[in-house]
Parts: structure tokens; C-alpha cells; sequence
């Protein structure tokens, strides 16, 4: 378990995450190259994965509840049983069905964030989904909690399953990449930890990888941070101690995102906390040196100590 506290706005726009935006309402100028779209523009719809943990439930109903408000909400569900569960779960809390649309799949499983669809616009400005390649966050399955060989090879079709009954292209890419390894605004910058990419595609160096995903996004711009805190990532066994836990195997979408086009949104460690440990005294210096790097770029930053 993860032993320091993140931005509490920061954790609300996770929430959010992993409901992976979708069908964008208001398409882009045409670009002539594919173009993302930040996840806070207006949205047709939202979609998301409807977990089995019930400690899970309870968020993920929460983020419905507040998402629905907004926008309709695709949810997914991988059995009869879970899709009955939900639909009492979302009476009991008052939500609206008619916001909210079933959608049935068997290999529906873990963040939608990770494995789900991209969709983004082509080079003639028309929906599609952005297809990179999946490798289970870098690491055999035996290293990932509660996830078989078989159910990888499921999550690593699941976007394919989902936006082959849309009938939405599908721009191919060789790069293996999960949705939560890269932040994008809306003016084409992205923001990447150097350590990840590289760890995921060994066959590739960094100019190689740019280039292609500037193609793949449309990217105008990359902003390279270097390594992910210890606690995101995922060891075969303690990482320090009886210190145990992993995240993403180095996303940035718990650490660093963008508020808007022009603010950054960083967690930090409480210089109190990270006396505590070893790891996280090692993180509270990777998350302070991302802070000092964004921070010459002149962007806005909002970085918060927990009191």
C-alpha cells in the first residue's frame, strides 16, 4: 500500500481516468495529422470498467454518480451477476439510468485507462482508435496481482473488442504503451516518464520513439520527466523492508497531470513523511526533481504538502 498521501484533487481527477474519455463532441480545426484531445473537453460519452473488488464498487459508483451529472456514462461489465450488482448499486445511490448505457463484455477486467480505448481523430478529422501494443505493463503476469497469462492476452484485445462494434479505424502503432503512461493537453504536449517508455519498448531509443509518437498523437511536443517514483513501480518482492506495493510500472497519470492546457497539477511527499521510510524518502527526491524541472518550462504549477 502506497504509504504517502497524493493531491486530493489530483486523486479526483483519477477517478475520472478510469473512465477513459470517449466519441469527442466538438471535432478539431483540420490538422492534416491525428490529434488527441484533452480529456476535459466536452465528451459524448465517458467509458468505464465495473470492477469485482467491492472497495472498488464504492468508488467507481461515486465517480458514476458525479460523471453522469455531466455526461453519459458506458459502462462495462464482464457477467450477468456484476451487470445485476451494478444496476442495484446505481438505484441505491440514485442514478440515473437513462444516463447510463450497458455494455457487456467477458474480458472486461482491471483500469480502463491501462488497456482500454484511445480514441482520438485522424488525419481527416474522424473518430478512431489509437491501437499501441500491449505487453502487461512490462512485466511477466506473475508479477502482477490477480492477473493470469490468459487474462493479459484478453486485456491486450479488449480495445479492439470494444471499438470493432463502433467500426472506428484503428491507427497502428508498434510502440507498447498504456493510456496512463502519457498526460496530454490540448495544444499537442505531452508529458512522459524517459524510464517507462524506454522500459517497454527495449528494441527502440528515444529519438526513435518521439518521432513516433508525435505521428501516432499528433504531438507538437514531448516533456520527457526521468524516472517514476519506486512505489509505481512493480519488483518481485519487497522494495525495501516489509515495504510492499506497486502501481502502473511507471504511469505518470497518479503524479503528474494537466489541469488545463497551461497548468500542471504534481504530487508531492510531505518532507515530515518521508522520514518514515526508505522508499518513500527516495520518492519525496524523484517527485521534488520532477517539480524543479516543470518548473522551468513556465508553466503554471500547483504542487500541495499534506498538512
Amino acid at each position: 500500500m502506497n504509504n504517502f498521501k497524493l493531491l486530493l484533487v489530483l486523486f479526483v481527477i483519477q477517478l475520472q481516468s478510469f473512465a477513459t474519455i470517449a466519441q469527442i463532441q466538438n471535432k478539431p480545426v483540420a490538422s492534416k495529422s491525428n490529434h488527441v484531445v484533452a480529456e476535459w473537453k466536452n465528451q459524448e460519452a465517458v467509458w468505464t470498467i465495473w470492477p469485482s473488488d467491492t472497495a472498488m464498487q464504492a468508488v467507481i459508483t461515486q465517480a458514476i454518480k458525479a460523471l453522469s451529472l455531466e455526461v453519459p456514462v458506458h459502462l462495462i461489465l464482464s457477467s450477468d451477476s456484476l451487470r445485476d450488482f451494478a444496476l442495484l448499486k446505481l438505484k441505491n445511490d440514485s442514478i440515473a439510468y437513462n444516463r447510463i448505457k450497458i455494455v457487456m463484455n467477458t474480458n472486461a477486467k482491471g483500469f480502463i485507462r491501462d488497456h482500454g480505448p484511445w480514441f482520438i481523430f485522424d488525419a481527416n478529422d474522424q473518430p478512431a482508435r489509437l491501437g499501441f501494443k500491449w505487453a502487461n505493463y512490462g512485466v511477466t503476469t506473475s508479477l502482477t496481482r490477480n492477473t493470469t497469462i490468459k487474462d493479459s492476452i484478453m486485456m491486450g484485445k479488449f480495445a479492439g473488442e470494444i471499438t470493432g462494434k463502433m467500426k472506428l479505424k484503428t491507427v497502428v502503432s508498434d510502440l507498447v504503451i498504456e493510456n496512463g503512461m502519457i498526460e496530454v493537453n490540448n495544444n499537442g504536449v505531452a508529458i512522459c516518464f524517459m524510464e517507462t517508455i524506454l522500459q517497454r519498448n527495449p528494441g527502440y531509443d528515444l529519438p526513435a520513439i518521439t518521432v513516433e509518437m508525435k505521428r501516432a498523437l499528433g504531438l507538437k511536443k514531448i516533456i520527457w520527466l526521468g524516472s517514476s517514483p519506486s512505489m509505481e513501480k512493480i519488483y518481485p518482492g519487497a522494495k525495501a523492508s516489509n515495504i510492499f506495493g506497486f502501481g502502473g510500472n511507471g504511469h505518470i497519470d497518479q503524479y503528474v497531470r494537466f489541469a488545463n492546457d497551461t497548468t500542471i497539477l504534481i504530487a508531492q511527499i510531505d518532507p515530515m513523511e518521508r522520514r518514515f521510510d526508505p522508499v518513500t524518502s527516495g520518492d519525496f527526491f524523484i517527485l521534488t526533481e520532477n517539480l524543479e524541472y516543470l518548473k522551468k518550462l513556465q508553466m503554471k504549477m500547483i504542487n500541495h504538502l499534506p498538512s
